[in-house]
């Protein structure tokens, strides 16, 4: 079995699984067809399913060609119509959505009237490719058709990376992250098609071989549409228990040197760790969520409990060093993170509490958003460091 086989499975599966995601709103009726064209193109990539096409048609020879290449037209133009609803605010994605239809209808059109012109209707060929080389109503047919692709794919790509950018971390980012490559092969797809066509074409069609090219093609193809499929997915895929139990432990462990560096400062925050510890990795893994969530309680408690140990002026010249640092829009959460850090080694070292009142140290609104804070804590160790440095060096001096 072929990738083209396993992409075309894989499309209808996704196809029919989604049809109760079509009364919902436009994006998902959107992305439902996009599916569709995209899993009626890959299918007709299958030597057999085109050949039958081409028989019931009955009036033209290599129809299929047209259709497939009519339904990645739509398909890539729809998935552009969802990346927007996406990645845009609401009023902004609607925005040219008719001017957009209608170029699409206008360039299928283009590529249906440029085929009948064409003289690929008295025999069948496996493909549109070799026989272009050198004739000019088919070359302008490949020139319509990547000129279409290609600009909705880049599109796709503007948007994602934006979006990757912009967006907090979590499942629709890394969604985007997955549209963002499977436009870049979709895009690479369109430049080895377009260089061998110009390369064919300027030296009689003598190299490179059509196989060979027909061989990448399909790599590109198939790839594309499986990094799609894995984008389109994800957000979906996260709620599935063991993709869930997967995400909850990787964040367990991540969240593990900040638990430890609490903990040595104030043991009593760790909520009965030895039953924690007699469990099998079954039991584990099934209250791995739960234990995250006891997780990010301790750390909170050990922050709340290590806090009075720094003064609040401590935690105002941490949160400026931050932003001396570089740490952008997280130099409060940093900021505040250095300032507990100067706290809990005070601790440690046998400090004696302040008595002045101080809120809590920012955090999320729920337990995903608390998460992600605590993990940004987590990886920024090395700049908390130099930022715990520089207020612990300053605090001295002032003493």
């Amino acid at each position: 079995m072929s990738l083209v086989h396993v992409a075309a499975i894989l499309l209808w599966v996704v196809v029919l699984a989604r049809i109760p995601t079509i009364v919902r709103h436009t994006t998902q009726r959107l992305l439902w067809l996009a599916l569709v064209a995209l899993a009626v193109s890959v299918t007709l990539e299958t030597p057999d399913v085109a050949q039958a096409l081409d028989e019931v048609a009955g009036f033209t020879a290599n129809i299929s060609h047209l259709v497939k290449h009519a339904m990645v037209v739509t398909s890539a133009v729809l998935a552009q119509e969802v990346v927007r609803d996406l990645a845009l605010p609401a009023e902004v994605a609607d925005q040219g959505r008719a001017r957009r239809a209608l170029a699409m209808t206008g360039m299928v059109a283009l590529l249906a009237g440029l085929f009948s012109a064409a003289p690929v209707h008295d025999r069948t060929f496996p493909g549109l490719t070799a026989v272009a080389v050198g004739e000019p109503v088919l070359l302008a047919y490949w020139a319509i058709y990547l000129f279409a692709l290609a600009s909705a794919l880049v599109s796709i790509a503007r948007l994602t990376f934006t979006s990757v950018m912009s967006f907090p971390p979590g499942p629709v980012r890394t969604s985007m992250t997955w549209m963002a490559g499977g436009a870049i092969v979709g895009l690479t797809y369109c430049g080895h098609k377009a260089a061998y066509l110009v390369v064919a074409t300027s030296n009689g069609g003598s190299w490179p071989s059509p196989e060979s090219m027909d061989t990448v093609q399909q790599y590109l193809l198939s790839t594309t549409v499986m990094i799609f499929v894995v984008g389109v997915l994800w957000p979906a895929c996260t709620e599935w228990p063991v993709i869930r139990h997967l995400r909850a432990y990787l964040a367990y462990r991540r969240l593990y040197p900040l638990w430890l560096a609490y903990y040595q400062a104030e043991p009593g925050i760790a909520l009965d760790p030895v039953s924690r510890g007699r469990r099998g990795v079954v039991l584990f893994l099934r209250y791995i969520e739960l234990d995250l969530y006891r997780r990010v309680i301790e750390i909170r408690d050990g922050m709340l409990a290590v806090q009075r140990f720094a003064p609040p002026h401590v935690r105002e010249l941490a949160v400026r060093e931050a932003h001396r640092a570089g740490a952008g829009v997280n130099a409060q959460v940093i900021g505040e993170a250095a300032w507990l850090e100067v706290a809990r080694r005070a601790k440690l070292r046998g400090a004696e509490p302040h008595d002045e009142s101080m809120p809590a140290p920012t955090g999320g609104e729920d337990l995903a958003t608390e998460i992600l804070v605590l993990t940004e804590i987590t990886a920024a160790r090395k700049m908390i460091e130099t930022i715990v440095g520089r207020v612990e060096a300053t605090i001295g001096a002032e003493s």
